[in-house]
């Protein structure tokens, strides 16, 4: 029998078999920058079933029995759809029962993955949600500060600060007021640095608001907080020596004349974990 001829097929199957097997064990990605882009995932990239791996399966539910409209319960989805996204969680399995008003959430564990806490995984999810202030905003109103300063720390008593065209004219003249005058004229920008720009919810049930850390503070769960000055690293374009947090206890928030917090407690949906 003749195999000379097919020599060449034998080399062709032989490269292929190998392409396959470099590609199912690395996969294919082209970094630009800092930036690596994937194609094909390889093995160390894939996240295995829940029923194999295990994972975290949530529950989002309205919180003390609020009846949440599809409309409501669409928008949730696309919230959380963008945070996994964001996460780079994509292998997630997310669906609405509109008759119970639930959000059925599970995705697995990645693979090489050896913190299996899914409390602290559903607080990645459940994060800060923050929004920046419009450029020219003319947002007027009364803050009464009653939780932290940012990096200043936790108030002594409640703080009036007033807001005028989306920025401070004045604040309240007392010990916590004075603190925070003092922090503001270190920056020597006082155009700026008063200038409201970026509103945030906490949604953290595990933080506290105890003045130790500005983070842990403006994602404690019943809080929301006005940033000032620079916003540029959030999306934003107002520009400042720095930036800061206000962050006050148990507010009333309305989105398009709709409540979505009332007195620090959600209206919208919260999660339950089930593992």
């Amino acid at each position: 029998m003749k195999t000379k001829g097919k020599a060449w097929q034998l080399v062709v199957t032989v490269l292929l078999i190998a392409a396959f097997v470099y590609t199912a064990f690395f996969g294919v990605a082209v970094k630009y920058g800092d930036v690596t882009r994937t194609y094909i995932k390889g093995a160390q990239d894939i996240r295995f079933g829940v029923d194999i791996k295990g994972g975290v399966n949530v529950t989002f539910a309205p919180s003390d029995g609020y009846d949440a409209t599809d409309e409501q319960l669409d928008a949730a989805q696309l919230v959380i759809e963008n945070r996994l996204v964001g996460l780079n969680v994509t292998d997630y399995e997310l669906y609405v029962d509109y008759d119970s008003d639930r959000l059925i959430l599970e995705f697995p564990w990645q693979s090489g993955e050896t913190d299996f806490d899914p409390e602290a995984a559903i607080e990645e999810i459940g994060t800060t949600a923050y929004l920046t202030f419009r450029e020219g905003s003319s947002a007027d109103g009364e803050l009464i500060l009653d939780g932290s300063m940012g990096y200043i720390g936790i108030v002594d008593s409640p703080v009036r600060v007033e807001l005028r065209g989306g920025r401070i004219v004045e604040i309240e003249d007392n010990a916590s007021g004075r603190r925070l005058k003092q922090f503001l004229a270190r920056f020597h920008d006082p155009e700026n640095m008063v200038v409201a720009a970026e509103f945030g919810i906490g949604l953290n049930t595990h933080s506290r608001c105890a003045g130790n850390c500005y983070i842990e503070d403006e994602s404690t769960y019943g809080t929301f907080h006005i940033g000032f000055g620079r916003n540029i690293a959030l999306g934003g374009v107002q520009d400042a020596s720095g930036h800061y947090d206000l962050v006050t206890h148990a507010p009333c928030i309305y989105v398009d004349n709709r409540m979505i917090m009332d007195h620090g407690q959600l209206t919208v949906l919260e999660p339950s974990i089930y593992i």
